[in-house]
């Protein structure tokens, strides 16, 4: 796919890597500007696209994706401009991660299910979770857990706050 920023053409491809392709992807659920950064600079071809590498930052979507945005700031790219190429770079990443068969059976999930098939192996139309239900779980426990840091900037403590879930409590009283 071919693209424009800043008047000039670049070459957007997905990556081979499904396991890079799947962790910039996600990482949307947390930061989505660092996310569509680091998608850009993953899918970016040719010698002008960035020089930051995802293995450099330990192959964190979103501390590359802060590096890559940084770089292309640093040459006078526009804001803008990253964020929209960023998010046709981030559809190609995503490009073939979940099946259709895969979004069916998440859209068909019921938690009656058929017993006829008890003691067999689940099959990839009956599996109980698939990979949109885990990641609708990811994005969701990345929102709570930043919804209760937000609200808690300058109140933390060494002890989890009565009410809190051991989920959130973690992620409180982490570095993160």
């Amino acid at each position: 796919m071919q693209i424009k920023i800043q008047n000039a053409e670049i070459v957007l491809s997905a990556p081979s890597s499904y396991s890079a392709r799947w962790d910039v992807y996600s990482a949307a659920a947390s930061n989505p500007n660092r996310s569509f950064a680091a998608a850009l600079g993953l899918c970016w071809r040719g010698p002008t696209a960035p020089k930051a590498r995802l293995a450099q930052h330990k192959f964190d979507a979103l501390s590359y994706g802060g590096a890559v945005m940084d770089e292309l700031v640093a040459r006078g790219v526009p804001v803008a401009d990253i964020l929209n190429a960023g998010v046709q770079a981030w559809n190609l990443c995503g490009e073939g991660l979940i099946t259709a068969t895969e979004v069916e059976d998440a859209e068909n999930f019921s938690d009656g299910g058929d017993t006829s098939t008890a003691g067999s192996s689940p099959s990839a139309e009956s599996t109980d979770k698939t990979r949109e239900d885990q990641t609708m779980l990811i994005a969701d426990s990345n929102l709570r857990a930043a919804e209760v840091r937000k609200a808690s900037r300058g109140k933390r403590t060494s002890r989890k706050p009565d009410n809190m879930s051991d989920e959130a409590a973690a992620f409180w009283l982490s570095d993160g």
